[in-house]
Formats: structure tokens, sequence, C-alpha cells
């Protein structure tokens, strides 16, 4: 038997993909291309959206853990709208097609190293803050949610 998204759940996901879609724009509009060529706005977006996915997945370790519908409508929809592949992708092509091969490289070191650094660095921090310094076990991490979960029987 097939799974059927509920209607609350999508509109849930779509309302916070529409506010993480224009606020990278907005970022993207304030902070364009600089004069080598970098897509300093992507990259500002990308990582502070990895800092606060990482902060938020610390949250939910910890004082949310029922609630599915503000995990989905945050994470998947607002900051997976915010933060985007598919523009990390282009703007690694463009810089390549247009002779600038190290600045891309510089950049997606910065984008990959740098996302992962602040994804880690946002989950402890807020595990100081909260006075939480035991890991969380497996099945609380908001990593480890599966993308079909968003379904339901």
């Amino acid at each position: 038997m097939s799974k059927i998204a509920t209607p609350k759940v999508l509109v849930l996901i779509a309302l916070g993909a529409i506010v993480g879609t224009w606020l990278r724009e907005l970022i993207s509009q304030a902070m364009p291309v600089d004069s080598s060529g970098l897509p300093t706005g992507i990259l500002v977006v990308n990582l502070t959206g990895t800092l606060v996915l990482g902060i938020l997945a610390s949250v939910f370790t910890h004082f949310f853990h029922g609630s599915r519908n503000v995990r989905l409508a945050l994470g998947t929809g607002l900051l997976g709208a915010y933060t985007t592949f598919s523009t990390l992708e282009i703007a690694l092509v463009e810089l390549t097609r247009s002779g600038h091969g190290w600045i891309a490289l510089d950049y997606l070191v910065a984008s990959v190293i740098g996302g992962i650094l602040v994804g880690w660095a946002g989950f402890q921090l807020t595990n100081l803050l909260v006075g939480r310094f035991k890991p969380a076990t497996k099945s609380e991490h908001l990593v480890d949610i599966e993308p079909l979960e968003i379904f339901e029987p």
C-alpha cells in the first residue's frame, strides 16, 4: 500500500519553503558575486543555513522530541529552501567555465568543509547553552529522519 502525504504536513513544509526561498533571495541580492567571481551570498546562505540546522537539531533533540510538524516546517521547508545544493553546483560550473577553476575549488572546499564545521558547531554550542553534554541517542538525531517520514499511512 502506498503512503499519501497529509495536506497539513505538505502545507507546513510549503510555508516554510516560501519563507526560506524569500530569505535566500534577499541575501543573494544584498551580497552579489564579488569581483573574483565568488558567489559570496550563496556561500553565506549555505553556511548560515547549516549553522541554524545544527542548532535546530540540538533543540529538537533536547526539547521537542514529538514536534514532527515543526521540525519538518523548519528543517525541510524553511532551511531546505533557504540552502540549496543546486545553486552551489551551478555556481561551481559557472566559475569553472569562466576560467576561475581555483576560485571554484576554494568555494567548494569552503562550502563543504565550512558546512560540516558550522553544522557541528551549531549543534555543540546549543548543547552547551542548554547544559547538555551527553550525546543524543541515534534515534533522537534530526539527521536520522527518513525522507519518507513526511508521509503517513
